[in-house]
């Protein structure tokens, strides 16, 4: 059988592959493959590419200047490419940029490009140096520098709410684009509510250090009945202290209090004013030349009880009752300071001063309980209304009264606003992207990650450090800085 030269075959006891060459049966060699060191050359090392920079000094001068060019012409070549961007979208041209351009040109010069990670690491650093004098373009009248602007009335108030644990919604206090961004995913009402819940703990934590409470005692009106009871121990020494001849200090606090109904009778004496016949009684009861200390004693304990539950409860929203409670509220307080000074000036400063504390926290009980609600939280809206109207409040009440009156959303009480929860919008952007997603090829559990977003926005939102940033003023980006940040992005 005669073989052709150049044929193959097939051993087939050892399978080793043959060639018939030359008159006879010979194994087939194996194509030698270049390696990998031989088919592409090696990269040097850093250290090598470190050493081999003094001896290539021509080029390296060379590239510190095509780094220096790019570099002070960054910031122009960034609005000269802008300019040429816009000009090709609307002529449908395919212009070159002007920034690519500069840097062609340098090339056919023979103005040398960089061609290691070291060398152009150091391109970015000559470049931004370089764009870094470069002056910055300015528009119109500047600032004084370090000039800060004035805070606004919101950021006012929160600074000092801030201090004592209250949180509010950030686009309410700063509502710059990231703000509302992020309470756009937050959830707006979500977040409200839960600041709400925060800020509920933070106003009865005030109260209740304004009355002497712990902090994880409720606030009960058992719990202030037994303050008034320890403290009117004071009431009781002032009883055998003789006769209290009022002073005109006492008749102009009267008459300040049937004020607002004679205002309104003088011009409109056939109007109803509802509790303006039982304010001007109260205001005659109290208007005497002489009594006895005992009795104003009793007469203040009276006209605290009934002012309380005039301005509490349902009676809250009967504006007659409303008036009236007031208008006692206002008479045992006219009341207790002649008693404080009938004290001082019979010489009987120790029982003065304790009468004057005593009274002071008496009267902080029954703010308390009128602006207590039946769920045992204290209601700061409630004690804004006494700071609008001039009240004067202990330092914690006051501001957690200033805190609703600037914040009103933030301070409503839970039971009114409500817990938050996954919402309709949440459970139906969920239930539709578990539905839709398997058709784009994704796992319908990634429907998952919406609520999940929403959830961590929030935490942030009203996360102590997104807090504390809000009043700081925003950063002011320095020409310097911006101009090397454009030298660096030129390379």
């Amino acid at each position: 059988m005669a073989f052709r030269e150049g044929q193959t075959a097939v051993n087939k006891k050892t399978g080793e592959k043959l060639v018939y060459s030359n008159g006879e049966w010979k194994p087939v060699q194996p194509a030698v493959q270049p390696s990998a060191q031989q088919s592409e050359p090696q990269s040097p090392s850093f250290m090598e590419q470190v050493r081999s920079l003094p001896q290539e000094l021509p080029r390296q001068i060379g590239l510190a200047g095509r780094n220096i060019v790019t570099g002070l012409t960054s910031v122009p070549g960034m609005a000269a490419d802008a300019a040429m961007a816009l000009y090709n979208i609307g002529t449908g041209s395919q212009q070159q940029m002007p920034s690519e351009a500069l840097q062609q040109t340098m090339t056919r010069m023979g103005v040398p490009e960089a061609r290691t990670g070291l060398e152009r690491g150091l391109g970015a650093a000559q470049s931004a140096m370089a764009g870094a004098k470069v002056p910055m373009p300015t528009f119109g009248r500047q600032a004084p520098a370090n000039f800060q602007p004035a805070q606004t009335a919101a950021q006012r108030e929160f600074e000092k709410a801030a201090k004592a644990g209250y949180v509010v919604p950030p686009a309410s206090v700063r509502p710059t684009a990231p703000m509302v961004a992020l309470e756009s995913v937050a959830g707006k009402a979500a977040t409200q509510q839960i600041a709400s819940g925060k800020n509920q703990e933070i106003t009865n934590q005030l109260a209740s250090r304004a009355i002497g409470l712990s902090p994880n005692q409720p606030i009960t009106p058992q719990a202030l009945n037994e303050i008034r009871q320890q403290a009117g121990q004071a009431y009781k020494a002032i009883k055998g202290t003789g006769t209290i001849k009022p002073d005109m200090q006492y008749f102009d606090d009267l008459a300040n209090i049937r004020q607002t109904t004679a205002e309104i009778a003088k011009d409109f004496p056939d109007a109803d004013i509802g509790s303006g016949e039982a304010i001007n009684k109260l205001v005659k009861s109290l208007a005497q030349d002489k009594f006895e200390s005992s009795s104003a004693i009793e007469y203040i304990k009276q006209l605290r009880k009934s002012a309380t539950s005039l301005m509490s409860g349902a009676n809250a929203g009967d504006p007659a009752k409303l008036s009236l409670g007031r208008a006692q509220r206002d008479a045992a307080e006219a009341l207790e300071e002649m008693v404080t000074r009938h004290l001082a000036e019979t010489g009987q400063k120790d029982l003065a001063r304790n009468f004057d504390n005593a009274r002071r926290l008496i009267a902080k009980t029954y703010t308390v309980q009128g602006a207590l609600e039946t769920t045992g939280n204290v209601n700061a809206a409630k004690l804004a209304t006494l700071l609008r109207k001039g009240k004067p409040l202990s330092p914690e009440l006051e501001t957690a009264a200033s805190f609703a009156g600037a914040f009103p959303k933030a301070a409503v009480t839970p039971e009114k606003f409500g817990s938050p929860g996954v919402s309709a919008l949440d459970a139906a952007m969920t239930a539709g992207g578990a539905v839709t997603l398997p058709f784009l090829g994704q796992s319908p559990f990634a429907a998952l990650a919406y609520p999940a977003a929403r959830y961590g926005a929030r935490n942030i939102a009203l996360s102590k450090m997104l807090q504390r940033g809000l009043n700081r003023p925003p950063m002011q980006p320095q020409p310097e800085l911006v101009g090397a940040a454009a030298g660096a992005m030129g390379q």
